[in-house]
Protein backbone atom coordinates (compact mmCIF):
# COMPACT_ATOMS: atom_id res chain seq x y z
CA UNK A 1 0.00 0.00 0.00
CA UNK A 2 2.79 2.43 0.87
CA UNK A 3 4.41 1.94 -2.54
CA UNK A 4 1.11 2.58 -4.33
CA UNK A 5 0.52 5.74 -2.31
CA UNK A 6 3.95 7.09 -3.05
CA UNK A 7 3.58 6.30 -6.75
CA UNK A 8 0.23 8.14 -6.87
CA UNK A 9 1.50 11.31 -5.24
CA UNK A 10 4.73 11.26 -7.25
CA UNK A 11 2.69 11.27 -10.44
CA UNK A 12 0.21 13.87 -9.19
CA UNK A 13 2.80 16.46 -8.15
CA UNK A 14 0.63 18.42 -5.69
CA UNK A 15 3.19 19.69 -3.17
CA UNK A 16 4.56 23.24 -3.48
CA UNK A 17 7.46 23.68 -5.90
CA UNK A 18 10.32 24.93 -3.70
CA UNK A 19 12.83 25.48 -6.50
CA UNK A 20 14.04 28.82 -7.85
CA UNK A 21 16.28 27.39 -10.58
CA UNK A 22 17.79 30.61 -11.93
CA UNK A 23 21.28 32.14 -11.64
CA UNK A 24 21.82 34.89 -9.08
CA UNK A 25 22.05 37.72 -11.63
CA UNK A 26 18.79 38.70 -13.33
CA UNK A 27 18.15 38.10 -17.04
CA UNK A 28 20.07 40.66 -19.16
CA UNK A 29 17.93 43.55 -20.42
CA UNK A 30 16.07 42.66 -23.62
CA UNK A 31 16.93 38.97 -23.36
CA UNK A 32 14.78 35.90 -22.67
CA UNK A 33 15.70 33.10 -20.28
CA UNK A 34 13.74 29.84 -20.20
CA UNK A 35 14.06 26.79 -17.96
CA UNK A 36 12.46 23.38 -17.82
CA UNK A 37 13.03 20.90 -15.03
CA UNK A 38 11.89 18.10 -12.78
CA UNK A 39 11.75 18.52 -9.00
CA UNK A 40 11.20 15.93 -6.28
CA UNK A 41 9.57 16.87 -2.96
CA UNK A 42 10.73 14.47 -0.20
CA UNK A 43 9.16 15.19 3.22
CA UNK A 44 10.49 13.80 6.51
CA UNK A 45 9.73 14.06 10.21
CA UNK A 46 6.14 14.59 11.34
CA UNK A 47 4.68 14.41 7.81
CA UNK A 48 6.13 10.94 7.31
CA UNK A 49 4.94 9.85 10.77
CA UNK A 50 1.44 11.18 9.98
CA UNK A 51 1.23 8.86 6.99
CA UNK A 52 1.85 5.77 9.14
CA UNK A 53 -0.86 6.75 11.65
CA UNK A 54 -3.39 7.62 8.92
CA UNK A 55 -2.65 4.38 7.05
CA UNK A 56 -3.29 2.22 10.14
CA UNK A 57 -6.53 4.03 11.05
CA UNK A 58 -7.85 3.96 7.46
CA UNK A 59 -7.31 0.19 7.26
CA UNK A 60 -9.43 -0.28 10.39
CA UNK A 61 -12.05 2.29 9.37
CA UNK A 62 -13.09 0.23 6.32
CA UNK A 63 -14.60 -2.51 8.51
CA UNK A 64 -14.65 -1.26 12.11
CA UNK A 65 -16.24 1.62 13.99
CA UNK A 66 -13.57 4.00 15.23
CA UNK A 67 -13.78 6.00 18.42
CA UNK A 68 -14.47 9.75 18.17
CA UNK A 69 -10.81 10.50 18.92
CA UNK A 70 -9.59 8.01 16.28
CA UNK A 71 -11.87 9.62 13.68
CA UNK A 72 -10.40 13.02 14.52
CA UNK A 73 -6.87 11.63 14.26
CA UNK A 74 -7.53 10.04 10.87
CA UNK A 75 -8.82 13.35 9.48
CA UNK A 76 -5.98 15.36 11.06
CA UNK A 77 -3.21 13.02 9.89
CA UNK A 78 -4.62 12.70 6.37
CA UNK A 79 -4.79 16.50 6.12
CA UNK A 80 -1.14 16.67 7.20
CA UNK A 81 -0.10 14.15 4.55
CA UNK A 82 -2.02 15.88 1.74
CA UNK A 83 -0.58 19.33 2.47
CA UNK A 84 2.97 18.21 1.64
CA UNK A 85 3.02 14.73 0.08
CA UNK A 86 6.06 13.24 -1.67
CA UNK A 87 5.67 14.56 -5.20
CA UNK A 88 7.47 14.79 -8.52
CA UNK A 89 6.92 18.13 -10.23
CA UNK A 90 7.56 19.23 -13.80
CA UNK A 91 8.17 22.94 -14.10
CA UNK A 92 8.45 25.34 -17.04
CA UNK A 93 9.61 28.93 -16.54
CA UNK A 94 10.12 31.93 -18.81
CA UNK A 95 11.84 35.20 -17.87
CA UNK A 96 12.42 38.54 -19.59
CA UNK A 97 14.96 41.22 -18.70
CA UNK A 98 13.09 44.54 -18.38
CA UNK A 99 16.11 46.47 -17.05
CA UNK A 100 19.80 45.88 -16.61
CA UNK A 101 19.05 45.13 -12.95
CA UNK A 102 15.55 43.60 -13.11
CA UNK A 103 13.56 40.85 -14.77
CA UNK A 104 10.08 39.32 -14.57
CA UNK A 105 9.03 35.71 -14.91
CA UNK A 106 6.12 33.30 -15.28
CA UNK A 107 6.26 29.66 -14.17
CA UNK A 108 3.91 26.70 -14.25
CA UNK A 109 4.70 23.98 -11.72
CA UNK A 110 2.79 21.55 -9.53
CA UNK A 111 -0.59 22.74 -10.80
CA UNK A 112 0.31 26.31 -9.78
CA UNK A 113 0.83 29.39 -11.94
CA UNK A 114 3.46 31.72 -10.47
CA UNK A 115 4.46 35.24 -11.47
CA UNK A 116 7.47 37.01 -10.00
CA UNK A 117 9.95 39.85 -10.28
CA UNK A 118 13.63 40.02 -9.29
CA UNK A 119 16.07 42.84 -8.71
CA UNK A 120 19.88 42.65 -8.83
CA UNK A 121 21.18 44.69 -5.88
CA UNK A 122 24.78 43.46 -6.31
CA UNK A 123 25.70 43.95 -9.97
CA UNK A 124 28.96 42.25 -11.12
CA UNK A 125 31.32 44.59 -12.92
CA UNK A 126 32.97 41.74 -14.84
CA UNK A 127 32.36 38.08 -15.67
CA UNK A 128 32.91 35.92 -12.60
CA UNK A 129 32.24 38.67 -10.04
CA UNK A 130 29.80 37.97 -7.22
CA UNK A 131 26.16 38.88 -7.98
CA UNK A 132 23.23 39.25 -5.60
CA UNK A 133 19.48 39.46 -6.26
CA UNK A 134 16.20 39.31 -4.40
CA UNK A 135 12.77 38.35 -5.73
CA UNK A 136 9.10 38.16 -4.80
CA UNK A 137 6.79 35.55 -6.29
CA UNK A 138 3.04 34.94 -6.09
CA UNK A 139 1.41 31.64 -7.05
CA UNK A 140 -2.12 30.28 -7.20
CA UNK A 141 -3.00 26.59 -7.20
CA UNK A 142 -6.35 24.92 -7.84
CA UNK A 143 -6.27 21.26 -8.77
CA UNK A 144 -7.83 17.96 -7.84
CA UNK A 145 -5.62 16.24 -5.26
CA UNK A 146 -5.72 12.42 -5.23
CA UNK A 147 -5.88 10.86 -1.77
CA UNK A 148 -3.32 8.02 -1.43
CA UNK A 149 -4.47 4.51 -0.50
CA UNK A 150 -5.67 3.23 1.90
CA UNK A 151 -6.97 6.68 3.03
CA UNK A 152 -8.81 7.08 -0.30
CA UNK A 153 -11.30 4.40 0.79
CA UNK A 154 -12.41 6.69 3.62
CA UNK A 155 -11.38 10.25 2.76
CA UNK A 156 -12.40 12.46 -0.17
CA UNK A 157 -10.91 15.90 -0.95
CA UNK A 158 -12.93 18.61 -2.68
CA UNK A 159 -12.29 22.16 -3.95
CA UNK A 160 -8.64 22.45 -2.92
CA UNK A 161 -7.13 25.94 -3.25
CA UNK A 162 -3.69 27.25 -2.34
CA UNK A 163 -2.01 30.67 -2.52
CA UNK A 164 1.75 31.06 -2.18
CA UNK A 165 4.15 33.93 -1.53
CA UNK A 166 7.88 33.28 -1.83
CA UNK A 167 10.98 35.43 -1.34
CA UNK A 168 14.28 34.03 -2.67
CA UNK A 169 17.59 35.77 -1.93
CA UNK A 170 20.39 34.59 -4.22
CA UNK A 171 24.13 35.11 -4.48
CA UNK A 172 26.41 33.58 -7.08
CA UNK A 173 28.79 33.75 -10.01
CA UNK A 174 28.25 33.41 -13.76
CA UNK A 175 30.67 32.57 -16.54
CA UNK A 176 30.20 31.67 -20.20
CA UNK A 177 30.32 27.96 -19.38
CA UNK A 178 28.85 27.82 -15.86
CA UNK A 179 26.61 29.38 -13.22
CA UNK A 180 26.73 28.82 -9.45
CA UNK A 181 24.14 30.21 -7.03
CA UNK A 182 23.10 29.87 -3.38
CA UNK A 183 21.01 31.62 -0.73
CA UNK A 184 18.04 31.47 1.66
CA UNK A 185 14.39 31.23 0.66
CA UNK A 186 11.09 31.78 2.45
CA UNK A 187 7.72 30.48 1.19
CA UNK A 188 4.32 31.01 2.81
CA UNK A 189 1.39 28.90 1.64
CA UNK A 190 -2.26 29.53 2.52
CA UNK A 191 -4.73 26.74 1.69
CA UNK A 192 -8.35 25.65 2.06
CA UNK A 193 -10.28 22.53 1.11
CA UNK A 194 -13.36 20.47 1.89
CA UNK A 195 -12.94 16.94 3.18
CA UNK A 196 -15.45 14.15 3.77
CA UNK A 197 -14.79 10.98 5.77
CA UNK A 198 -17.02 7.95 5.20
CA UNK A 199 -16.92 5.81 8.33
CA UNK A 200 -18.96 2.63 8.82
CA UNK A 201 -21.31 4.41 11.24
CA UNK A 202 -21.35 7.99 9.88
CA UNK A 203 -20.25 10.40 7.19
CA UNK A 204 -18.31 13.36 8.55
CA UNK A 205 -17.85 16.52 6.45
CA UNK A 206 -15.20 19.04 7.47
CA UNK A 207 -13.59 22.23 6.16
CA UNK A 208 -9.81 22.48 6.41
CA UNK A 209 -7.82 25.72 6.17
CA UNK A 210 -4.43 26.87 7.35
CA UNK A 211 -0.93 28.10 6.61
CA UNK A 212 2.37 26.39 5.85
CA UNK A 213 5.70 28.17 6.30
CA UNK A 214 8.78 26.84 4.49
CA UNK A 215 12.16 28.31 5.48
CA UNK A 216 15.54 27.13 4.32
CA UNK A 217 18.23 27.49 1.72
CA UNK A 218 19.22 26.34 -1.73
CA UNK A 219 22.34 25.82 -3.79
CA UNK A 220 22.55 25.25 -7.53
CA UNK A 221 24.93 25.00 -10.46
CA UNK A 222 24.61 24.79 -14.24
CA UNK A 223 27.21 23.89 -16.86
CA UNK A 224 27.02 24.38 -20.64
CA UNK A 225 28.15 26.84 -23.27
CA UNK A 226 26.95 30.33 -24.24
CA UNK A 227 23.18 29.77 -24.49
CA UNK A 228 22.31 26.32 -23.06
CA UNK A 229 23.21 24.89 -19.65
CA UNK A 230 22.28 21.73 -17.73
CA UNK A 231 21.49 22.58 -14.11
CA UNK A 232 21.05 20.94 -10.72
CA UNK A 233 19.61 22.65 -7.62
CA UNK A 234 19.04 21.42 -4.07
CA UNK A 235 16.64 23.06 -1.62
CA UNK A 236 16.43 22.00 2.03
CA UNK A 237 13.66 23.63 4.06
CA UNK A 238 12.01 23.33 7.41
CA UNK A 239 8.21 23.14 7.41
CA UNK A 240 5.97 24.64 10.06
CA UNK A 241 2.24 24.28 9.42
CA UNK A 242 -1.00 24.99 11.23
CA UNK A 243 -4.49 23.87 10.23
CA UNK A 244 -8.00 24.57 11.46
CA UNK A 245 -10.47 21.76 10.86
CA UNK A 246 -14.11 22.86 11.21
CA UNK A 247 -16.81 20.23 11.80
CA UNK A 248 -20.05 22.12 10.99
CA UNK A 249 -22.43 19.32 12.02
CA UNK A 250 -20.90 19.13 15.49
CA UNK A 251 -20.40 22.89 15.87
CA UNK A 252 -16.75 22.50 16.81
CA UNK A 253 -13.28 22.92 15.36
CA UNK A 254 -9.91 21.20 15.75
CA UNK A 255 -6.56 22.97 15.70
CA UNK A 256 -3.63 20.95 14.38
CA UNK A 257 0.07 21.63 13.84
CA UNK A 258 2.50 19.97 11.43
CA UNK A 259 6.23 20.17 10.96
CA UNK A 260 9.27 18.46 9.56
CA UNK A 261 11.99 18.75 6.97
CA UNK A 262 11.60 18.88 3.17
CA UNK A 263 14.37 18.01 0.72
CA UNK A 264 13.73 19.24 -2.83
CA UNK A 265 16.27 18.45 -5.60
CA UNK A 266 15.66 19.79 -9.12
CA UNK A 267 17.34 18.94 -12.42
CA UNK A 268 16.71 20.72 -15.71
CA UNK A 269 17.86 22.82 -18.64
CA UNK A 270 18.42 26.59 -18.82
CA UNK A 271 18.36 28.47 -22.14
CA UNK A 272 19.13 32.17 -22.72
CA UNK A 273 18.39 34.03 -25.96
Amino acid sequence: MRVAALALTLVSGCAPALSTFVPAETTPEGHVRATGGLGLNVPAGQIDDAYEVAEALADRAETQALTADEKDQLIIKTAGVMLNPPSATWEVQGRYGIHRRADVGLRHASGALRGDGRFTFLKPSAEGDLAGSVGVGLAYYTFEIPVPPPMDSVIEIDDFRRYELDVPLLFGWSWEMAHVWFGPKLLISRYSTGMSARFVDEVRVVDVSGTNLYYGGQVGAAVGYKKVWLGLELTVAGLSGAAKIDVPAAGRSIDAKFGGLVVYPTIGVLVQL
